[in-house]
């Protein structure tokens, strides 16, 4: 199994069962030492109603995303590393995550290129706020990221 630290909409349970369905979720983590972004756009190829900044995360001394680790097959991390457009878009790197009394070792995805150039879609922030609110990931990032674009 591959461990991934999932952040923004990946974090939503309806998006992890529908396309990673043998996926299992390992608990809430955090990683240090980096900020969650609105700074990713990219339009999906077949819905351009989703045309919008994406999350990403950005080294940021000091700060840190919460998120969750789940466990992939080897065939569910290539479903990823394709639904992340992996050297496209994204590029999928290793990392060390933390809870109240270990730190894993993980894989995540961040931004190739990042740029901000628009706010996030209601419906993609709506995704992300459910996945979150499941999880019971604190929000208040969002938030943060969200006020750069007020």
């Amino acid at each position: 199994m591959n461990l991934v630290f999932a952040y923004g909409g990946n974090t939503n349970p309806n998006h992890l069962n529908r396309e990673f369905p043998s996926h299992k979720v390992v608990g809430q983590f955090y990683l240090p030492g980096y900020q969650l972004k609105f700074n990713s756009f990219q339009p999906f190829p077949t819905e351009k109603s989703l045309e919008c900044s994406y999350c990403n995360i950005i080294e940021h001394p000091g700060s840190k995303v919460h998120g969750i680790v789940v466990a992939l097959s080897d065939t569910d991390l290539e479903k990823m590393d394709k639904q992340e457009f992996l050297g496209q878009l994204y590029e999928r790197k290793q990392v060390v995550v933390q809870d109240e009394t270990t730190t894993w070792s993980v894989y995540t995805y961040t931004m190739v290129q990042p740029n901000s150039c628009c706010p996030p879609s209601e419906r993609y922030l709506g995704v992300v706020r459910r996945g979150y609110k499941h999880f019971s990931i604190p929000e208040k990032q969002i938030d943060k990221a969200i006020h750069e674009f007020l």
